[in-house]
């Protein structure tokens, strides 16, 4: 089951996402809307909502191995990178590709 709340932190609004990973184990995913606190309250709700679809989508996906495809590791790997692009400093997203040719 996935929940989740819009939070207030120094002046921004953060959607924090509580689920449970594959083995059990309760985990919270914090990540920040971009948006200032102060009138955005309804804009926040609605990339929590959006947000909760897509771990719902990734934990499903991740949980039902007939859904996953045969694919070459490569291809996973600048999958994963496209997904997690918005959640990593710039300078370390740069960084992973100069990483994975190695």
């Amino acid at each position: 089951m996935v929940n989740g709340t819009v939070q207030e932190k120094n002046g921004l609004l953060y959607t924090v996402i509580s689920y449970y990973d594959k083995d059990g184990v309760r985990k919270q995913k914090w990540q920040t809307t971009g948006l200032d606190a102060r009138g955005n309250l309804r804009k926040a709700k609605e990339i929590l909502k959006e947000r909760i679809d897509d771990m719902e989508n990734e934990l499903e996906y991740i949980l039902d191995s007939t859904k996953r495809p045969d694919i070459p590791f490569s291809r996973f790997l600048s999958d994963w990178l496209e997904t997690v692009k918005s959640t990593i400093l710039i300078t370390t997203y740069s960084s992973y590709p100069i990483h994975m040719a190695s």
